[in-house]
């Protein structure tokens, strides 16, 4: 009986080291073969480890860029949209306030109609939908009402004249007390048309009617008057690192 043992013994011990080497190279693919999406710790993009957030990154800084670009924001459910230029009627905003102390803009006329060209608070409802009486300060209900909003008239309905191609450049400076709110047509100022006391944080804003198409442009690149009131502290319209968690 211990002759038989002692064989069994030996034999067991044999083959236990002929498993090992397989045994070693199934934990080591283990260890290097990552869980599959399904299971949701990594490939699935839902797990909490590196590779979820370096994916994750690009996408932040997409969204950053996103909101750090000057555009039309809200506008009114009349109005046709395509990249700069808007038609139809009713209201366009920037999508960002006003946060210089001199800012200027443009609006150049693609067709002629109802234009109105100012300054708002930011609307909702049928303030983006209805233009003011006169777009002087004393129609109300609507852009241009001298309350919500302020702005000059263009075009028909005895607006100031302009033509196709026409650009109207716009300066805002709340440097100093009133604040001041002017106008320019082909970079030629328009001094009795300048508006003073604007109250409140504002955005450049412009309403259309009556067939009127224009483009609205922020960006120093499409701007053709810019450089006529840079002399004055003028820039373009920036946004604020702190609208979308910048930090320099």
């Amino acid at each position: 009986m211990a002759v038989t043992s002692l064989i069994k013994h030996i034999t067991d011990a044999g083959s236990g080291s002929a498993d090992r080497p397989a045994a070693a190279a199934a934990r080591k693919a283990k260890r290097e073969d990552p869980p599959s999406s399904a299971n949701g710790r990594r490939g699935g993009g839902q797990g909490r480890d590196g590779h979820q957030q370096r994916r994750g990154a690009p996408r932040d800084r997409d969204t950053a860029s996103a909101l750090s670009v000057v555009r039309i924001g809200a506008r009114g459910s009349q109005i046709l949209l395509d990249g700069r230029v808007a038609r139809g009627s009713g209201v366009v905003l920037s999508n960002v306030p006003i946060i210089q102390d001199k800012v200027y803009w443009e609006v150049r006329v693609l067709k002629v109609g109802r234009i109105l060209v100012g300054v708002s608070r930011e609307l909702v409802g049928d303030y983006l939908e209805n233009l003011a009486a006169d777009g002087d300060g004393r129609g109300a209900g609507g852009f241009g009402d001298g309350v919500m909003s302020w702005a000059r008239a263009f075009g028909v309905q005895g607006g100031i004249p302009v033509a196709p191609d026409d650009v109207i450049s716009c300066t805002f400076d709340q440097s100093d007390i009133p604040t001041r709110l002017a106008f320019r047509l082909n970079g030629k100022a328009l001094d009795s048309a300048t508006i003073s006391g604007v109250k409140g944080e504002v955005r450049p804003a412009v309403g259309i009617a009556e067939g009127a198409c224009v483009e609205v442009n922020f960006d120093p690149s499409h701007c053709r008057h810019l450089g006529a009131c840079v002399g004055g502290g003028f820039s373009c319209l920036m946004v604020s690192r702190l609208l979308y968690g910048g930090n320099g």
